[in-house]
């Protein structure tokens, strides 16, 4: 109808596909399973990548949201959180339409989550605590109502710093 499902994508050497990344990508999919009950509709997409090779991680958050357009049309509800495990960064992208609610201080606060595990490499356990206060601020979140976001850029908003920092 007006969206295809969104799932973790998981490209990265180190996180294989154990029973931990399975429960990852179900996660990913009942949170955006769930959210479409929403009028807005928010939609998540979570990309692990070995390393960034060079680009910068806002540029290859921005790139991804606009190959993918998470997120109902014309509200702008797209979040995409980008890990990439070498470069030791991060990065939270939201949308527009819910840029309000995920401002600076709470998507660093969101992002920051999952520091103290991938200073150990565990990756899963990690992304996993990033998706629950993800899923617990979309929660929160008023909904969009008839009132749209016409704007289709993505509202940059946090990306932490590299996990030696952390």
């Amino acid at each position: 109808m007006f969206r295809r499902t969104i799932l973790l994508a998981i490209s990265s050497c180190r996180i294989r596909r154990t029973y931990s990344a399975l429960k990852l990508k179900k996660h990913v999919y009942d949170l955006n399973k769930s959210w479409e009950s929403r009028e807005d509709k928010p939609q998540l997409l979570v990309v692990t990548v070995s390393t960034l090779d060079g680009v910068p991680i806002e540029r290859k958050a921005k790139k991804l949201f606009d190959r993918y357009k998470p997120g109902m049309k014309g509200k702008n509800t797209g979040l995409v959180y980008l890990l990439s495990i070498k470069d030791h960064k991060d990065r939270l992208t939201v949308g527009t339409g819910i840029g309000q609610t995920f401002n600076q201080s709470t998507c660093e606060s969101i992002i920051n989550s999952g520091h103290a595990d991938y200073k150990k490499s565990y990756w899963n356990a990690g992304i996993s605590k990033v998706l629950d206060n993800i899923a617990s601020t979309v929660q929160d979140m008023p909904e969009i109502s008839s009132a749209s976001t016409s704007a289709t850029t993505p509202h940059q908003c946090w990306h932490g710093p590299g996990f030696s920092a952390w």
